[in-house]
């Protein structure tokens, strides 16, 4: 889709910039993480638009830049900050698993794994 800019808040709420979500299937040829094959794999999208400011989190060295997103219009059972959201070019292998957990919550008895989902965050897709 298009590119839309979302508020980058401070920590005082105060607009310190903007970032650009752009949602879009890249399908990749590249070995997937769990496999030898290669094959083509694609993330389920979210709408940018669901959101309506990105806000730094603080992380310790080492890891993967956290991003509170904050919901336009949150449903019954959400707060504005329902969501997190993850830099993902640190964290391709998480990817995989929680397109897996997607897939299985549409399976009866989700496999036997359904006590597992109480642990999980729940995962919309990506931006």
């Amino acid at each position: 889709g298009p590119p839309m800019d979302l508020p980058l808040l401070g920590p005082r709420g105060e607009t310190a910039g903007t970032v650009v979500a752009r949602a879009q299937v890249v399908p990749t040829t590249a070995a997937h993480p769990h496999s030898s094959d290669n094959m083509v794999f694609s993330a389920t999208k979210v709408d940018p638009a669901m959101f309506k400011a990105v806000v730094p989190l603080s992380v310790s060295g080492g890891t993967a830049a956290f991003y509170q997103l904050v919901l336009q219009s949150p449903v019954a059972g959400q707060s504005s900050s329902h969501y997190i959201g993850k830099d993902l070019s640190r964290a391709r292998d998480e990817l995989t698993f929680y397109e897996k957990l997607l897939e299985m919550r549409n399976i009866p008895g989700m496999g036997g794994l359904g006590p597992m989902f109480g642990f999980t965050l729940e995962y919309a897709g990506v931006l």
